[in-house]
């Protein structure tokens, strides 16, 4: 009996009750009578209930539950389950996107009947099971790229592990232990061309960065000396002093730039510039332009002895080299410095033979002279003559140190 029927029998009790009882209290009736009435209705009552139990009960109207009208279905007999069967694949050569790089591709393919009436018979079910696995790994690895091997033997897995139908519909077929490779000398290529390629990147942005930097330079930087002052002034705001000594270097610059000549006033200022900064001589204190300064300096940091008889035969050596190259002024001025004498041929002739300290020093001077005169020897050098104070030496001097005579017999002018 459904819920239905059940709550509908109470309520009908309850009813059979209530109504006779509450008529024989206000009609007054007979208790016999209102009871009788009572036992009739529910009489009716369980008349009405046992035709509501025999109505719904499944046994006697073939229906299947209380809740449900639907005719129970006779049990299906058991049918077996087709059996599969399985072929490993060797190793086979497969496409990829990318031509003459192909895949190495190898599984294990499984097959069963799908049981299918009309289905067409085949002799050999392995190699259409093979067959169909091939087809679809091609399909799916001509979108793969070589060198993303490793990726792609996953995806292909998935793919392949799907239970599907061959061709004909008569077999499932899947596959599992799939492997997935490339050649080793295909992946060494394959390595090296991406190398290039990230070497060429690279290479492709410093090109694209330079080419950027020569615009700046050429189009925003040196397209004046003022453009290219005030570039250098706000790359170093603190280095006033230094941007003006440059201003004639970022003139010769922005004027090489622009293919121009440079301004008369910037290249005057530039030859001003390089004498302040021409590097003076060895030694030059105050460098005044004639060489005297320079000449004073080496004859004080050279010979801090005054009384160093070396002292006027370098004099003399710098004297005769400055008038080999016509620089008289020059030789005047190292001999008066270095207090250097000058020799004549008369005065070799009338001086007296040389003392053992003055043969000492012919041989010192013989031995340091770096220019011998052509033709002479120093076997056959004249006898040394007693040395003649200078033209330029006061009578009221200090004795200085001889200095001996050049080892040929020619004036002083033309002694190395």
């Amino acid at each position: 009996m459904t819920r239905e029927h059940r709550a509908l029998l109470i309520g009908l009790a309850i009813l059979a009750v209530a109504v006779p009882l509450l008529l024989g209290l206000t009609q007054d009736w007979a208790p016999t009578v209102w009871l009788l009435l009572i036992v009739v209705l529910l009489g009716g009552v369980s008349w009405l209930g046992v035709r509501l139990n025999a109505q719904d009960d499944p046994r006697q109207n073939g229906y299947r539950s209380f809740d449900s009208r639907t005719p129970v279905e006779s049990p299906i007999p058991f049918a077996s389950v087709p059996t599969e069967k399985s072929s490993p694949l060797p190793e086979v050569s497969l496409s990829s996107v990318v031509p003459d790089y192909r895949f190495l591709f190898s599984a294990t393919v499984y097959w069963r009947p799908t049981g299918q009436e009309g289905a067409v018979a085949h002799g050999h079910p392995e190699s259409q099971a093979v067959n169909a696995v091939l087809a679809r790994a091609s399909n799916q690895l001509a979108n793969e790229q070589p060198n993303d091997h490793a990726a792609a033997r996953y995806r292909l897995a998935d793919t392949l592990g799907a239970k599907l139908p061959d061709f004909s519909g008569r077999y499932l077929v899947w596959a599992d232990n799939i492997s997935l490779t490339i050649p080793d000398d295909d992946a060494t290529r394959l390595q090296k061309l991406a190398e290039l390629r990230k070497h060429e990147q690279v290479w492709d942005h410093e090109r694209r960065f330079e080419m950027n930097m020569r615009t700046y330079l050429t189009d925003d930087v040196l397209t004046s000396t003022g453009s290219a002052v005030v570039w250098w002034l706000s790359r170093n705001p603190n280095q006033i002093e230094e941007t003006v000594r440059l201003i004639s270097t970022l003139a010769r610059l922005s004027a090489a730039a622009n293919n121009t000549e440079v301004d008369q006033l910037y290249q005057d200022a530039g030859i001003a510039e390089a004498r302040q900064m021409s590097v003076p001589l060895v030694g030059a204190v105050h460098h005044t332009g004639n060489g005297t300064s320079a000449i004073r300096a080496l004859a004080t940091e050279a010979f801090t002895d005054g009384d160093d008889p070396k002292r006027v035969l370098f004099g003399h050596d710098i004297a005769k080299i400055a008038e080999r190259y016509g620089k008289h002024d020059l030789a005047n001025q190292a001999r008066e410095v270095f207090r250097a004498r000058t020799f004549t041929v008369e005065a070799q002739q009338q001086s007296p033979p040389p003392t053992v300290g003055e043969s000492q020093n012919n041989g010192a001077s013989q031995h340091n002279d770096p220019d011998p005169t052509p033709g002479s020897s120093p076997t056959t050098s004249p006898k040394s003559p007693k040395p003649y104070p200078s033209a330029t030496t006061s009578t009221t001097a200090s004795p200085r140190p001889t200095a001996t005579s050049p080892p040929n017999s020619n004036n002083d002018s033309s002694a190395p």
